[in-house]
């Protein structure tokens, strides 16, 4: 998603665009993206820099670290950045600063249902079941998804 610098105006510019991860190198499966990206950025000049302000909207897809149980989450990241100008730029690739930032802030995992106590409900924690349990637990979830 590149931004030429002359399309910045003095008030500003705002885009609003879905983006497929594919148009910002980012393959989906490495980072369990679902959906494309919405994205929603504000460019302001500011003396000797272009600053950012990003909200990228995403739907990715998780497995509980408790129970292993498959889920989807969607979820909103701010980003902010500041590009300095000089006489060389001419365009910003903000698209490849959403792709770094999503690849450093991916995490395979997260708990799928929590209790006040911020612990997995649907089951037994996962340090407390043998190996077999574990994989018996992993195959029971894939044939439920098929």
């Amino acid at each position: 998603m590149k931004i030429n610098i002359r399309q910045i105006r003095r008030n500003g510019l705002t885009i609003d665009k879905i983006i497929t991860p594919q148009s910002i190198d980012l393959d989906p499966q490495d980072v369990g993206l679902k959906t494309d990206l919405h994205v929603k950025a504000f460019f302001e000049k500011i003396d000797q820099y272009i600053l950012v302000k990003a909200s990228v909207e995403a739907t990715y897809g998780y497995t509980c670290g408790r129970c292993l149980e498959e889920m989807e989450a969607t979820v909103t990241d701010q980003f902010e950045w500041d590009f300095e100008l000089t006489p060389e730029l001419e365009v910003i690739d903000v698209g490849e600063e959403i792709r770094q930032e999503l690849i450093m802030d991916h995490t395979p995992w997260m708990l799928c249902n929590t209790d006040e106590n911020g612990k997995c409900i649907r089951g037994k924690p996962l340090e407390a079941m043998t190996i077999k349990e574990i994989i018996e637990r992993k195959i029971e979830t894939k044939e439920e998804q098929a």
